[in-house]
């Protein structure tokens, strides 16, 4: 098979993956929380997600591109941790949550580094530096609350579950996001990158701050 051939088909596999990734996970996100179908959505749209990221990162390879592997470090990160939130029962992090956290930790300072050399002079923007600054700061942002996690011993009972719907939520973003860059290109570029990861963060914030605040009230 010539390369050109293994990209096409590497490219078709990943469409097809986001695309199911995509309608997995707004199932999972739709159905009642902890029920069976919620779960099933979930465990489909983790593993549409893994084959997502480990076709973006050979894409990136076959026909280089730092942006796009950048992109699926931040996918994966949000997924795996999102993820890792709902198996780990006991909350413990184990050495494999640490070692995602050094991953994402290197690469939101690298994506920041990167979006901010549009600022430089002499040096030539690239053309993704909002977008590089954006993921790459919320990536970090992550990371270093995953650092206090780490050191804690992580988090038990709403506030494992807190996490866990925040992170696969994030993700679910990261899978929208992608959608739209690919069907709709004449959009400007801040609106597709930019626009889900704004308009649904609020979302985010406000269902796990209600999921721990009814932990807090006592209610199941």
């Amino acid at each position: 098979m010539s390369l050109a051939s293994l990209f096409d088909a590497t490219l078709l596999l990943h469409i097809l993956a986001g695309s199911l990734a995509l309608g997995a996970g707004g199932c999972a996100a739709a159905l009642r929380k902890g029920g069976a179908g919620h779960r099933r959505a979930g465990r489909l749209y983790g593993w549409s997600m893994l084959v997502v990221v480990l076709t973006a990162l050979v894409l990136a390879t076959l026909r280089p591109s730092v942006f796009l592997l950048a992109v699926a470090v931040f996918s994966f990160y949000l997924v795996f941790t999102g993820w890792r939130g709902a198996v780990l029962r006991d909350g413990r992090p184990r050495p494999a949550d640490g070692a995602a956290t050094l991953l994402m930790l290197a690469a939101g300072t690298g994506m920041i580094a990167w979006g901010a050399s549009a600022w430089l002079p002499g040096i030539p923007a690239p053309p993704q530096a909002p977008v590089l600054l954006a993921f790459g700061g919320i990536g970090l942002t992550l990371a270093l609350q995953d650092l206090g996690w780490l050191r804690r011993g992580g988090d038990r009972g709403k506030a494992r579950i807190a996490r866990h719907l925040g992170r696969m939520l994030g993700g679910l973003i990261a899978t929208i996001t992608a959608t739209l860059v690919v069907n709709f290109p004449y959009l400007p570029a801040p609106v597709v990158w930019l626009g889900p990861t704004l308009l649904l963060t609020p979302v985010i914030a406000w269902w796990s701050a209600r999921v721990l605040r009814r932990a807090g009230s006592g209610a199941a």
